[in-house]
């Protein structure tokens, strides 16, 4: 039996349709369009994915019970052949599929952490298909996940050091003294601001009776030469590209629902590093801060990133104390349940330029459609560097928020992201 973090936790009540913005799994679908794939090969790779990666073997019981299945030879790749279909045919197809692949729950109780499938188009070119629940495999895993799995594709005899199980570095991490002292002097410096916690932002709420959650992607991307203009910027403001990106959707969220201050919700996927090669392993590392924007008395863009930037390094400094654990005390203190429906994600201060390896886009093709859902969110906004630009995708709740809206936003976002550069140098 394996103990869940409070992050999985939540994610698996938020599965209920009890919770707030609930009934979904917390998780990621991506699509990726290239052309040739030797499917007995794949099928080979995702075995010894599923071997090397016992968390992608992890069961639930109806009672939120974790234990790590037995591994047993199983059919893990579906394949659709719609080689034959017209190209309307083909694209109804593929259109159903992403449909019902966005609002899927994976079965836990099964050990089904993650799903794949190739959809077979003309002339040799496929679409592959993969969701993962994020109780299992969080963003930063993800990509671990799709590494692996090309290099078991290219690669199939090759040596493995097998990374850290992902409940063994919980496990050490809720036992490490200094670590523990750490979590208690965030909860206290924590417990200290809840009074003080703005509210969540006043989206346009609207209250219409859906059967199940629906969620939509909008998105854009911005130019390899638009990327270089915006680290530039940072260089000289003295901020990550991230502090200053996540300055601009504040400052538009803010501008766009009139809010003096609000709070957001910034993941983080941090890796204690307690155990060798852990950033190798495949799990549920997702934390998150709650960050407070305050709209008043800015003078500049410029001031107001930095100011932004500022609270972050404070808030990742007292983030050993889980966020979810904060919002749960400052439901308790409010007498109510309290959200942060808005997410800020990025990935952006990598190592790699790109968010994907080389190796990962020569099998598998670009990853051309990404989409994401979450309990007690309704807006995820996501910035990553995708094909040597800048990915900027938002996530959104269509049970929740008019898309049209959120369509305003995103290009409000947009158009600050093309005139920051000139913005802040004047």
């Amino acid at each position: 039996m394996c103990e869940l973090t409070s992050m999985q936790a939540a994610c698996w009540f938020g599965r209920s349709g009890n919770a707030t913005l609930g009934g979904v799994a917390a998780h990621l679908y991506a699509e990726f369009d290239g052309q040739f794939i030797d499917l007995q090969k794949l099928h080979l790779a995702l075995q010894r994915l599923y071997k090397e990666h016992p968390i992608l073997r992890l069961s639930l019981s109806a009672d939120g019970i974790a234990n790590i299945m037995a591994e047993k030879a199983q059919q893990i790749l579906e394949v659709d052949d719609f080689s034959k279909l017209s190209d309307h045919q083909i694209e109804q197809m593929l259109m159903q599929k992403r449909e019902q692949w966005t609002h899927q729950k994976l079965d836990l109780s099964q050990g089904q952490t993650a799903r794949f499938s190739v959809s077979v188009l003309k002339n040799n070119i496929f679409r592959f298909h993969v969701d993962t629940d994020m109780i299992a495999i969080d963003p930063s895993s993800f990509l671990n996940l799709m590494e692996d799995l090309s290099l078991f594709y290219e690669d199939p005899g090759i040596s493995f050091s097998r990374p850290p199980n992902f409940f063994d570095w919980y496990q050490k991490i809720r036992t490490d003294p200094d670590l523990k002292k750490l979590s208690q002097r965030d909860r206290l410096w924590w417990k200290q601001r809840l009074s003080h916690i703005s509210p969540a932002p006043s989206l346009p709420f609207i209250h219409q009776e859906f059967k199940t959650a629906k969620s939509d992607r909008l998105s854009t991307w911005l130019s390899p030469k638009e990327r270089t203009a915006l680290q530039q910027l940072a260089r000289e403001q003295r901020i990550t590209v991230t502090n200053l990106i996540l300055g601009l959707f504040a400052y538009t969220l803010g501008h766009a629902t009139k809010d003096h201050s609000f709070r957001l919700n910034i993941p983080t996927f941090w890796r204690e590093p307690v155990l060798k090669n852990v950033e190798g392993t495949i799990g549920d590392f997702a934390n998150l801060v709650i960050l407070d924007v305050d709209m008043k008395g800015i003078t500049t863009l410029a001031a107001f990133c930095k100011q932004i930037a500022n609270q972050m390094l404070e808030l990742l400094e007292h983030s050993h104390y889980s966020g979810v654990n904060v919002l749960r005390d400052l439901s308790r203190y409010h007498g109510s349940a309290q959200i942060a429906p808005v997410v800020f994600t990025a990935a952006l201060d990598l190592e790699n330029d790109n968010l994907l390896s080389e190796r990962v886009r020569r099998v598998f093709g670009s990853m051309n459609w990404v989409i994401s859902q979450g309990p007690q969110v309704a807006l995820d906004a996501q910035v990553a560097h995708v094909d040597d630009g800048i990915l900027v995708n938002w996530d959104i709740r269509l049970d929740a928020l008019p898309k049209n809206g959120s369509r305003i936003y995103l290009n409000l976002s947009f158009i600050y992201l093309k005139i920051l550069p000139h913005i802040l140098s004047n």
